[in-house]
């Protein structure tokens, strides 16, 4: 995909061709690849030369787009997608093409104006431990180990949450190098949507032990 806020003015070969089938010599020929695919996303898309009828650019500054099969009379085509507001100096019907210097298994060509961009209406969901046992975690997350507990007891887990639905219980796994995995449940998540907050009490083995928190909820 190769997008822009002006203009895309093509000269040369884009190209997404499907692979060249095996030699028939060698009596195991494998088929030949299926065509890819190519979009391009601007207000305008010209073509640097139109009506190129040969579509062979070698040498020249006509431009082409390719993604189609390179197996004579093949019908495993990609796809060829130009999004803009003027298609005016694209020769759809000479320059876009399927194959290789032929269109064999030829691509299907889609225009449409470009596509309004949806992103999320919020950030995505995240989760973090801050604290183990009253000790601030640090912020690196390939430091190891984050905290020293030194209790036979369990001890408080907090963790915070942002842009995840008040009320989940997020689960906290502790993997460790002397016991059983652990998969431990916080309390629900209480606070607001944009940042809220959980804890849970977990015993840690001696030893390392490494540990992740998740959360599953519907949008």
């Amino acid at each position: 995909m190769i997008a822009s806020s002006a203009s895309i003015t093509y000269g040369g070969i884009i190209r997404a061709n499907g692979g060249t089938p095996g030699s028939l010599n060698s009596g195991f020929a494998g088929g030949a690849g299926s065509g890819g695919a190519i979009r391009l996303i601007a207000p305008v898309i010209s073509d640097n030369v139109p009506g190129d009828s040969a579509c062979q650019p070698f040498g020249s500054q006509h431009g082409a787009l390719q993604a189609g099969s390179l197996l004579p009379g093949g019908t495993n085509g990609g796809v060829i997608r130009l999004e803009a507001f003027d298609l005016t100096h694209v020769d759809l019907a000479d320059c876009v093409i399927g194959g290789f210097r032929s269109p064999a298994g030829p691509a299907t060509v889609i225009t449409s104006t470009p596509f309004n961009v949806a992103p999320p209406a919020t950030p995505a969901g995240a989760l973090k431990v801050t604290s183990i046992n009253g000790i601030a975690i640090n912020a690196n997350p390939f430091s190891f180990p984050d905290a020293v507990i030194n209790s036979s007891a369990p001890v408080t887990v907090n963790v915070q949450a942002q842009f995840i639905p008040v009320g989940i219980v997020p689960q906290i796994i502790v993997t460790s190098e002397n016991g059983t995995t652990q998969t431990v449940s916080c309390t629900p998540l209480q606070g607001t949507f944009q940042q809220s907050t959980c804890t849970a009490s977990i015993l840690f083995p001696t030893g390392g032990s490494r540990g992740f928190v998740k959360a599953t909820w519907l949008q």
